[in-house]
């Protein structure tokens, strides 16, 4: 998967997408400019959301 693909899987993730994973959703309104431990919080949570979305869809055949 190339980084584009994966840059607009992440700009779909929803909030449920993020509870779904057991994970808390960025919140980019109250923190528009986190610090790096805060954005690499955020990105694990994002990744976390992602696996989770993609173990739940069907096996491609």
């Amino acid at each position: 998967m190339d980084q584009h693909t994966q840059d607009q899987e992440r700009a779909t993730l929803t909030a449920a997408d993020f509870a779904a994973a057991g994970v808390d959703a960025p919140n980019w309104t109250s923190d528009p400019v986190p610090s790096l431990e805060t954005w690499r919080r955020w990105r694990a949570a994002e990744d976390q959301a992602l696996a989770f979305m993609r173990a739940q869809k069907p096996a491609a055949r």
